[in-house]
Order: C-alpha cells, then sequence, then structure tokens
C-alpha cells in the first residue's frame, strides 16, 4: 500500500461557492439501484476521486497531457457553485500511480484495485480517465447523484463484441465492456466488493493470464467471474470527439484519434526521413507475404529494411544471420536490434536540437527512431511519424523509450511477471533504448541481459524481460494493434485513426490498408464515419 507521505500528493480540492439550483436540471433524473430516482442533493455530499490513467510519467509528452486532464478538471471544479447552506462535493484527483506501490504497473487497472488504497474505499464513485478524456464536471456529478453509490455499479460508454476475438481470448460472452477513453465510473459498493476480492485472492491471475485489453479483463472480472454487476450503458460518454451534442458529459480529444503536436507537415516528414523500419521475413515469405509490405505501406517509408534468412538483391534483403524458426524469433530479432545499432553509431551519448531531433546523428547516425514490425504487418509510416514527432519533440534525447501496444504477463496485483510491446502491431524504439538493450544490455554482475531462453521464444515477449530488466518504459499507443480490424470493436476504431493492423488471414490485406490506413493526401479523416477536426465543437486543451 502506499505510505502515507504520498498522500500528500494528491489533489484535494474542497469546493466551496454559489451553485445554481439549475445546475441539477441538466440532465433527466435516471432511476437508481432501489428503483427510485436518487435526490438531487446528493450530488453536494458525494465524494468523488478522479483517477488519471496517464499513459506514462516517464514519457514527457504524456505526462504533459496528462497535466493538461488534471488542469481541465480542476478550472472547472473551481467554478462550481452550491445553493446557500448546501454542502459542497468533496473532490480529489489522483494519478494511478500514486495509489499503488512504487514501480506497481498500473495499466491494466487491477492492480489499483488490488492496491486496496483508501482513497478508492473511501469514496463514493471513483471515476476513471484516461489522459485524452474531457469533461462537462457539473454534468458528469449531476449524473453520478443519479445513482446509488452504495450499490454495486459500473458505468461507462458500451461497447459489445460481435464474435469471438483473439483479442478478447475468444471469450464467448457478450457481456459489455466500457470505452475506457471517454471514462467510466466505479461505485463504492463495487469498489469495496472488488477491493474484499483481491485481499483474499492478491496472487490470483483471475481468468486470463495474459493481460490484452484492459477494458474488456475488468469487466469481464465484475461480470462474469464475480457476478457483481453488468455495465450501466450510459449513452451521454461520447466516444468520438466530433459530432457532439450539448448531452454529452464526457468525450475524447482529437489528440486521441491520432496526436498532433506540429502545425505544418513539414515536421512530421522530417521525423518520418529520421525513422529506420526493420521488417522480420524470411524466404518463403518473400513473393507473398512480403510482396504486400513493398505494394503498399513501404511505399510510404523512406528508411526500410527487409532483414530475413537469406540475402535476395532484387527485394533487396539483408540477411541477419540467424535461420528462421516456425515460431518466437527471439534470436532473430536479437540479431537485428544488434545489427541496427551497429550500422547507425547509438553508442554516441545524444542530445536533442530544437526541433526534438537528435543531436548526435551525422552521417554515421541517421535515425532517431528504430521501428520494428513484422511482414504481415500493415501499417501507416506517416501517421506513426504522428506520433513519434510528439515523442521526439518532448522527451530528452538521451531519456529511453518504446512506443507500441502494450500487453501483459501479468499477475493481478502487479507484482510478478511484465508487460511488452507486441510484435505484430509493430513498435518503435528510439536511438536511447536501442542503445540500452545492445551497447548498455548488462544487468547485475555485468550479466548480459538480452539472451533468449531459445531460438524459438516469442521475442516480443522477451523484449519485455529485457526492458523491465533495463528500466526501459514501454508506452501503449491505442492506435497500434496486435490483430486485423474485424477484430475490434467498430466503435472503437472509428474513433481514431489506426496507425497499424497484423495477420493476412481470411483478409484482403491490400485493401485492408486502403481502407484504414491510407491518407488519400487530405488524412484519412475524410473517409465516411470517421470525422474531421472540423467538426469539434469542445476546447482542447
Amino acid at each position: 500500500m502506499a505510505s502515507l507521505s504520498r498522500l500528500r500528493n494528491f489533489t484535494t480540492l474542497i469546493l466551496s461557492a454559489t451553485l445554481l439550483y439549475g445546475f441539477f436540471m441538466l440532465t433527466p433524473a435516471a432511476e437508481s439501484e432501489t428503483g427510485t430516482a436518487a435526490s438531487p442533493s446528493s450530488v453536494l455530499k458525494s465524494r468523488v476521486l478522479f483517477v488519471l490513467m496517464c499513459q506514462s510519467q516517464a514519457a514527457s509528452f504524456h505526462k504533459q497531457r496528462c497535466d493538461l486532464l488534471r488542469r481541465h478538471i480542476e478550472d472547472q471544479a473551481k467554478e462550481l457553485k452550491v445553493p446557500a447552506g448546501a454542502e459542497t462535493p468533496d473532490i480529489s484527483i489522483a494519478l494511478a500511480e500514486d495509489l499503488v506501490d512504487p514501480g506497481i504497473e498500473t495499466f491494466f487497472y487491477l492492480p489499483i484495485l488490488a492496491g486496496n488504497h483508501t482513497q478508492l474505499t473511501q469514496s463514493d464513485f471513483v471515476f476513471f480517465c484516461h489522459e485524452e478524456t474531457r469533461m462537462n464536471l457539473v454534468g458528469l456529478l449531476n449524473q453520478l447523484a443519479q445513482y446509488n453509490s452504495s450499490k454495486p455499479l459500473f458505468i461507462g460508454s458500451p461497447l459489445r463484441d460481435e464474435g469471438y476475438y483473439i483479442v478478447h481470448h475468444f471469450s464467448q460472452s457478450r457481456h459489455l465492456y466500457p470505452f475506457v477513453y471517454c471514462g467510466f465510473a466505479m461505485s463504492n459498493g463495487l469498489i469495496t466488493s472488488l477491493v474484499e476480492h483481491f485481499q483474499v485472492n492478491k496472487a490470483k491471475l483471475g481468468e486470463y493470464e495474459f493481460r490484452i485489453d484492459p477494458a474488456y479483463e475488468l469487466a469481464s472480472l465484475i461480470s462474469i467471474e464475480l457476478h457483481l454487476a453488468n455495465l450501466t450503458a450510459l449513452s451521454a460518454m461520447c466516444p468520438r470527439s466530433v459530432n457532439l451534442t450539448d448531452s454529452c458529459i464526457t468525450w475524447t480529444t482529437e489528440m486521441f484519434r491520432l496526436p498532433q503536436c506540429f502545425p505544418n507537415s513539414s515536421a512530421v516528414s522530417a521525423v518520418l526521413n529520421r525513422t529506420l523500419f526493420a521488417v522480420k521475413t524470411h524466404q518463403a515469405n518473400f513473393a507473398t507475404v512480403l510482396s504486400v509490405v513493398r505494394d503498399t505501406w513501404a511505399k510510404e517509408a523512406p528508411n526500410i529494411i527487409y532483414y530475413a534468412d537469406v540475402e535476395d538483391r532484387e527485394i533487396p534483403t539483408v540477411a541477419c544471420g540467424v535461420p528462421n524458426t516456425e515460431r518466437g524469433h527471439c534470436d532473430k530479432l536479437n540479431r537485428i536490434l544488434h545489427l541496427l545499432a551497429e550500422s547507425n553509431n547509438v553508442s554516441a551519448q545524444a542530445t536533442n536540437n530544437a526541433d526534438g531531433s537528435d543531436k548526435s546523428n551525422s552521417s554515421s547516425a541517421l535515425f532517431d527512431w528504430f521501428v520494428v514490425c513484422d511482414d504481415d504487418t500493415l501499417l501507416s509510416p506517416s501517421r506513426l511519424a504522428r506520433l513519434l514527432a510528439c515523442h521526439s519533440l518532448s522527451q530528452p534525447a538521451d531519456s529511453p523509450l518504446v512506443v507500441g501496444e502494450k500487453y501483459g504477463y501479468l499477475s493481478a496485483d502487479g507484482r510478478h511477471g511484465y508487460p511488452y510491446p507486441t510484435g505484430g502491431s509493430g513498435f518503435a524504439l528510439n536511438r536511447a533504448a536501442l542503445r540500452r538493450l545492445t551497447v548498455e544490455a548488462n544487468g547485475a554482475g555485468g550479466i548480459v541481459v538480452t539472451r533468449c531462453g531459445s531460438a524459438e521464444s516469442p521475442d516480443d515477449m522477451s523484449l519485455g524481460v529485457w526492458l523491465r530488466s533495463l528500466s526501459v518504459p514501454i508506452v501503449h499507443s491505442h492506435l497500434l494493434h496486435q490483430a486485423k480490424p474485424v477484430e475490434y470493436s467498430p466503435v472503437l476504431l472509428r474513433a481514431q485513426l489506426p496507425i497499424s493492423f497484423h495477420k493476412h488471414l481470411d483478409l484482403d490485406p491490400r485493401q485492408a490498408y486502403r481502407d484504414w490506413l491510407l491518407d488519400a493526401g487530405t488524412d484519412a479523416a475524410s473517409k465516411p464515419d470517421v470525422g474531421s477536426a472540423d467538426d469539434h465543437k469542445r476546447d482542447e486543451l
């Protein structure tokens, strides 16, 4: 449990002023769990904890975005007014990391609940926010006031699977799960039940040994395993940052759809020109799978190397010196990382130029980012460059960082196991991370950390072990996808501009690339039902 001294870091806002009675008339009263509408005045006595789920405090870009979210809530809280003589709401804000012991992975939610922090159990409602969540605080508090917090309640914008998907463990359940990026709420009754469960089952992995989709797995635990509550669907929590109406009490920002940190495309092009793509392939795939890469996204990647088991001068490929294996590919990944490091002088210590590029770059060190992916990965280099540009602008060049889709082989309390970046979706290492994995890859006692259990050990999971041992943070991006488009909720995909997908089975990969990843000059926001920035009706922070 977090020490008492860390409680001083929490932002607790005790709000006082004059709130017009019309505050309570913003939305229709909902039926409470007992069958009668909760009293409007109940909001005045409520204690609401906002938990900020930042992508990574180690990544400067995400820390800045999380600071903006905090200010977004604080600024609205300061403007709240209450009727004369009424009690004010007790609103607290906490980083997820402050609710667990140091080093505990919070991305998958369960470790926060297993931590049994008093701020959770002493709140009437806990509202979990993504760093790109925005809200009408008055509307949200008013909505929560309609519910009986002593009942086990799980409230959010609903998603439901239309099939049996690998990203959801091929579960046959059709339970609802929340679109977490516009926030979701848990009542005190639910929080208390979950904390009690984890006090008895702290080391229990839960139904799933692998952590893939935190939202789905949290809902599965609450609804299916423990039978505590089904998700209460709240349509006023709006997934998309466009086409909003006044009824939306939460939504996502344009930065959620796809980060944009530079005002012009030339800066993003500069980042793309300083990004090297490394594609893992083998001879049997040259004429089939690899041809898709060459026909599609490779045309948008100015710097690309195909690493294979054999050299082919026509493609061309680079022989990495590792025989192909049926699965795992750990040795191949390890060798590719070292080849990239050797050919790009990553041993040179780096500092940033004003535009975020690496000052150490010269003719022998051309690249700031190294993207590793499979030959059946479909991706958009330009969109990825937009994401990486945000990190290049804010992250110190000597601070290692890996950007990818984060999965986990973790216990529920986060104390055992490790997170890892999925290989099929592709992941990006900055120069400092590549240097740490190669030149500086010595652990305790000088032992080289980056070793494979076998040539067929899973490459991405092995990388996760190495990164944890070397204290290199993995920053999750929801825009990278380990599976095919059909494996994800259409609502989720329509709310974003995806960067990557993976696998060709039962799919026309060229068409999938055109449908989801090809930007036709004006960015894919022009595609049907995706929306554009011009439609954005809310102020961005």
